[in-house]
């Protein structure tokens, strides 16, 4: 099952810190809450981080490949970006190392 989550906001809205909060735990960010529970269960997780800009596309996981990021459209599983980083994560630990 594939999932989105979208967050939008004008500079310094504290966007970064309500996704990827981490410590301590009690105030966990959102996407650190949803990972942590889906690892717990057994579930691995491909993540893939997509900023926009105006009309310019930035990987979050791999920024110095931005520049080929393309927004593709296909018939049934809707806009694809191709070229966008999207590595598994089968550990609290992977996904830690791998945030911006």
């Amino acid at each position: 099952s594939n999932s989105a989550v979208l967050v939008l906001g004008g500079p310094h809205t504290d966007r970064s810190h309500m996704l990827f909060q981490t410590h301590p735990a009690s105030q966990a960010g959102l996407l650190t809450l949803t990972v942590s529970r889906l690892l717990a269960n057994n579930m691995i997780i491909t993540l893939s981080l997509l900023e926009t800009v105006e009309d310019d596309l930035v990987d979050l996981l791999q920024p110095q490949n931005s520049q080929n990021l393309k927004i593709r459209h296909a018939d049934k599983r809707g806009a694809i970006v191709t070229g966008l980083q999207e590595p598994e994560i089968h550990s609290h630990q992977q996904f830690q190392q791998i945030l911006p």
